[in-house]
């Protein structure tokens, strides 16, 4: 809900900024504060250049949950080819082409953050091929961010309305030392403990529902990778083995399957980078909401409550002479006594607590060891076992014309 309402407060700015500048992101403020407001995802230089997605892709996305809110991906990754067919090989072809002919821009701006920027780099380089890739793992990345504003906001939220609940079931039933006025109180208290609590449970289940599907969604798409990665190897020294096939046609076929289980692997390398590049920014997402949010809505709670308490007389009497009747504006009340200060305090720890680690069930579900990655791919066996046994013959025909084999030392 709060990511919702504050989305909805920084979208007219964004599209203002997009309508002045449309082929600029939205570039606002230092670190921390761009920290906070990357995670709303308004206009950062990762979604400008990962574009419109289709809508077929975006019905194979789950998004789930209630008031938190996990994202299941795993149709996406299953429905990626295990085997590289020729169609698929000819599109990484095109793709490594423009890769090894391409010029990295070297503008520097200190305004963007760094990782946007290499995130967007990736994608600029992979979008034709892992489109899909790269919006479930946007998707998750923005779900698990909100959900962290949304818990601090849900958690600071009954802390600072505590207070004022309770003073006012105390102002109207009395100091809670009597039977009614006791069970009042007791269940004001009890509501709100158990309220706090659980909504940090159902913060952490969905927190660990993400990293679940995330660690799926990585998992099976890198093996699926894989997969292909070995079909081009396999193929590689099939075209080799080819008798009848012209010789035009054996150079083109070699050469779109070398380049390949080239490509595959780089491909593969850029991708680890992007998986590192999310869980960093989910990362630094949470540190900074956790930093800056609770002191910014308590200092708002803080001057509302002051002007309500102090500066409402002063208001009070300004209409009152304008308007030539009297005009009262009722200021809020906070029972002073042990009654309210305690649970009050208890309840500002059990906040507290909750802060810590909220990310914990989300890094606990996710194990990089357990999924495919670039040093799975054992380049470097791949192109000795294919690269060399090719040059060897090669050699020994050029110095051996009459097909005697050179003998071994």
């Amino acid at each position: 809900m709060a990511g919702r309402v504050l989305a909805r407060i920084f979208r007219p700015i964004a599209r203002l900024v997009a309508s002045i500048r449309p082929d600029r992101p939205l570039r606002v403020g230092p670190g921390p504060y761009k920290a906070v407001l990357h995670l709303l995802d308004l206009n950062s230089l990762a979604r400008t250049e990962l574009g419109e997605i289709p809508r077929d892709l975006q019905r194979l996305v789950k998004r789930k949950g209630i008031f938190f809110k996990y994202v299941n991906g795993n149709r996406v990754a299953e429905e990626l080819d295990g085997s590289l067919s020729p169609a698929a090989a000819e599109a990484n072809l095109q793709n490594a082409i423009k890769f090894y002919g391409r010029t990295v821009e070297d503008e520097i701006n200190p305004t963007v953050l760094y990782e946007d920027s290499e995130e967007a780099l990736i994608i600029s380089t992979l979008r034709e091929l892992d489109v899909a890739f790269f919006y479930v793992m946007r998707r998750i990345s923005r779900a698990v961010s909100r959900n962290i504003v949304k818990i601090i906001a849900a958690m600071t939220a009954l802390v600072i309305v505590f207070p004022f609940v309770l003073s006012f079931v105390m102002e109207e039933a009395g100091p809670p030392d009597q039977g009614v006025s006791a069970l009042l109180y007791l269940a004001v208290c009890v509501v709100f403990f158990a309220t706090l609590i659980l909504t940090r449970m159902f913060y952490g289940m969905s927190a660990r529902y993400n990293g679940q599907y995330f660690q799926y969604f990585v998992q099976t798409y890198f093996s699926r990778l894989l997969n292909q990665y070995k079909s081009a190897q396999t193929a590689f020294p099939n075209v080799l083995n080819d008798r009848t096939s012209s010789l035009d046609d054996i150079q083109n076929r070699s050469n779109l399957w070398f380049m390949n289980i080239h490509w595959l692997s780089a491909r593969q390398w850029f991708l680890d980078l992007y998986v590192r590049n999310m869980r960093f920014q989910i990362g630094r997402n949470g540190l900074w909401a956790v930093a800056m949010l609770p002191a910014a809505l308590f200092l708002s709670v803080w001057l509302v409550y002051w002007f309500f308490s102090h500066a409402a007389t002063e208001v009070a009497e300004f209409l009152s002479k304008s308007a030539g009747k009297n005009v009262s504006i009722t200021g809020f009340y906070i029972y002073r006594s042990w009654w309210t200060v305690v649970p009050s305090v208890c309840l500002l720890l059990t906040y507290g607590i909750g802060l810590m680690n909220l990310l914990g069930n989300f890094w606990d579900a996710i194990t990089p060891s357990g999924w495919p990655s670039f040093r799975t791919m054992n380049v470097t066996k791949i192109i000795e076992d294919n690269v060399g046994p090719i040059a060897r013959e090669i050699v020994d025909r050029r110095r051996n014309p009459q097909g005697r084999s050179a003998p071994q030392i």
